[in-house]
């Protein structure tokens, strides 16, 4: 199965702080040793978006602490360079103990997943009742019922495509009701009954499909909470609404394409949304909406533009603040690199101990660049650099972002070049940085304008790829930001020049 800031009085401030409690996670992670580990969690599922809550250097021995202050149940990740692993925190635990395993590295820009050892553990964890769980739903798929092990015939397809399929669905929901009735986390409770769902709406062959897309609705959905911070609900209701702008009728999907198209309009495309059947919620519709937009945004059917500009209709008109989250975050990642746009954010402890971001370099533009001190074609454009920098510094910032596993790396490469004097900083493991701006090799060049605004995702080097080839730099962009910045001195009359 598939997987806005609110500006409060004081006293409200000081009461969500006194309910958070601060959770340490105690790690060994000896195959990474001076390697940095991050505890993250998820924004929003629908776009993936994650935000870093703690992060840390792992000590020679393999040791770490990460901190964390929550107030509910929070499905986290532990992240080392591209492998990660899930932790759910509870506030009511105040110290979790885990084992990060060591896997070789295989492929620097694609994640992989592995399976934490925790230690000392409740039998009511959070993380214990999850993991027995999904041992039970994985026997159950793949293996049978446990009252039934002599199946031989058993599979996941005969539960999809038969309508005894749908019946053993629900017998093994109610033998877990069963199984946890004594579990008091409603976190818990949530997570099964839409994980089951999530077979069920699938569940009892093709002829079952239609009557079961309304049933499953009535079910789970029709007057139901909307649990944005509980991954099983939320993975179900994606896939309930499952291409939603094209589930619509023939007549309603022509209407929806000039209402985006023509109008831009968040209510009529709101109100559309909400006239369907299955769609009588307002919170789900706009939630919907949204996930439509993201589906849609690179399908050439409908102006970028105007589906942004809905979007950001919902950030100032929704009543719902998940919702205008979602939008923002959803903004935010389809627009992150595109001309324009406000550019990714970045938080560096530069070479010298300073912290900068996009905010240090207001009113100038700056180029960034990704880079690695074994790149050969990255070694031999910071070469240029420092020319580059002589004639446009006034105008320019340069930052240069060191990707080596070990930081040592680039202080010994200052150390062996004293004439690049512009903002070195190293990534410190934070692949949300990659991500964000889309790093696929080395080096990577970015330009970005004087309001943090992005101006080039895919800017020109700093030098030809090669001796002699007919290739432009980006000195020519340079001069012509120097030519825009600068201010000719007034005539004076009367006097020599």
């Amino acid at each position: 199965m598939i997987k806005c800031c609110l500006l409060i009085v004081c006293l409200l401030v000081s009461s969500v702080s006194f309910l958070a409690n601060q959770i340490t996670v105690h790690g060994r992670a000896p195959g990474f040793a001076g390697k940095y580990v991050y505890l993250n969690r998820y924004s929003d599922y629908l776009t993936q978006a994650y935000e870093k809550l703690d992060f840390t250097r792992i000590d020679s021995e393999g040791n770490f602490s990460l901190i964390a202050s929550l107030d509910n149940i929070t499905e986290t990740f532990v992240q080392i360079q591209d492998k990660s692993g899930v932790l759910y925190i509870d506030p009511k635990t105040t110290d979790y103990y885990i084992y990060f395993p060591s896997i070789e590295q295989e492929d620097y820009y694609n994640g992989k997943s592995v399976q934490l050892v925790m230690d000392s553990l409740d039998k009511n964890d959070i993380n214990t009742l999850i993991i027995d769980y999904q041992q039970r739903l994985n026997h159950f798929l793949h293996v049978g019922p446990y009252d039934n092990l002599n199946d031989t015939t058993w599979n996941l397809a005969k539960i999809i495509l038969t309508p005894e399929g749908l019946e053993e669905i629900k017998k093994f929901g109610l033998k877990c009701n069963a199984e946890y009735e004594n579990v008091e986390l409603a976190y818990f409770q949530n997570y099964i009954h839409y994980s089951i769902a999530g077979y069920e709406q699938f569940a009892g062959g093709i002829n079952n499909i239609n009557h079961n897309k309304n049933r499953i609705y009535e079910k789970y959905i029709l007057n139901q909470d909307v649990l944005y911070n509980n991954a099983s609900y939320m993975y179900f209701l994606f896939e309930f609404y499952e291409n939603p702008f094209k589930m619509l009728g023939r007549t309603s999907f022509i209407v929806l394409e000039e209402i985006v198209n023509d109008y831009a309009s968040y209510n009529l495309l709101l109100d559309l949304l909400n006239s369907e059947p299955l769609l009588q919620d307002e919170q789900i519709a706009e939630l919907i909406l949204i996930k439509g937009i993201m589906e849609e945004y690179h399908s050439g059917r409908y102006f970028k533009k105007n589906m942004i500009h809905i979007l950001d209709s919902v950030c100032i008109a929704s009543d719902f603040d998940k919702n205008k989250e979602l939008a923002s975050n959803l903004k935010h990642i389809l627009t992150r690199l595109e001309k324009g746009y406000a550019a990714p954010e970045f938080n560096l402890v530069t070479s010298n101990s300073d912290t900068i971001s996009k905010a240090s370099f207001q009113n100038k533009y700056i180029y960034l660049d990704f880079f690695h001190t074994q790149s050969t074609s990255a070694l031999a454009e910071k070469l240029v650099m420092p020319d580059l920098k002589k004639k446009y510094g006034d105008y320019i910032e340069f930052v240069s972002i060191c990707l080596d596993d070990d930081p040592k790396a680039l202080t010994g490469f200052l150390k062996e070049n004293p004439k690049y004097d512009w903002h070195f900083a190293h990534y410190q493991g934070n692949l949300a940085l990659l991500e964000n701006y889309n790093v696929r090799s080395v080096p990577s060049y970015y330009l970005i304008g004087p309001e943090g605004e992005m101006v080039d995702a895919n800017a020109l080097r700093p030098a030809p790829l090669s001796p002699g080839a007919q290739y432009t730099t980006i000195d020519k962009t340079f001069w012509a930001i120097k030519r825009k910045f600068h201010k000719k001195e007034p005539i004076r009359v009367g006097e020599k020049d």
